[in-house]
């Protein structure tokens, strides 16, 4: 093929929006927690003691508190599995936390896991979306009933941030659906509320963006 002609397919490709994808990446290593910072609410305890890795799964210990990772994220898909490891509490994942000192409810958007609500969204810090600016509420509930497995048992997330909206699947179930919102970028982090919680999988896919 002739190179005026490679040259002409790639100008098109670009007119229609396609551009190369990067490479998805893997913010847990499964050995250390190198690229993530805790922290705990409760000054007497240690957040390198309630946060730790075990098998190559990331747990969190339960303390209320988040490990966030030390890199800012926008415009990906985040997919990963999550387990408790005795009964079913309280967790969730948070996203788009804003640079500054870390605190107890930082501003972001949480994904709950808790038990039998995975899937609703919480506006931590007062952030803000079309959809909790309409019900006037700090929750935008699930759109489905509950889609997480059995206590015990690996459940996948996938949540998709792509400019200012957010798309949360549980188990492949499309929970909740965010337009409009105030952030588009922020720290990721998984939060402890309850009782232990194994993490595994971890890995943040940049979108496809037009040049």
């Amino acid at each position: 093929m002739k190179k005026r002609t490679l040259c002409w397919m790639a100008a098109v490709m670009l007119a229609a929006g396609v551009a190369e994808a990067r490479s998805p990446v893997h913010p847990f290593n499964g050995k250390n927690l190198k690229g993530w910072v805790g922290y705990v609410g409760d000054s007497t305890l240690d957040a390198a003691e309630e946060f730790g890795v075990v098998d190559g799964m990331l747990r969190v210990s339960g303390a209320l508190g988040y490990i966030r990772t030390t890199r800012a994220y926008s415009d990906y898909r985040l997919t990963l599995q999550y387990r408790w490891e005795g009964e079913p509490t309280n967790s969730g994942i948070f996203m788009h936390i804003q640079p500054g000192e870390d605190r107890l409810w930082p501003k972001c958007y949480e994904c709950q896991l808790w038990a039998g609500h995975a899937g609703d969204v919480n506006d931590a810090g007062d952030s803000q979306s079309d959809e909790f600016r309409r019900i006037g509420a700090a929750t935008v509930p699930k759109l489905q009933p509950a889609s997480e497995r059995p206590a015990g048992e690996w459940n996948d997330v996938e949540v998709v941030c792509d400019g200012n909206s957010m798309t949360i699947f549980i188990n492949g179930v499309l929970q909740n659906k965010l337009t409009r919102m105030n952030n588009d970028r922020g720290y990721i982090a998984l939060e402890g509320e309850g009782s232990p919680i194994l993490f595994r999988n971890i890995e943040v896919a940049p979108l496809k963006r037009k040049r």
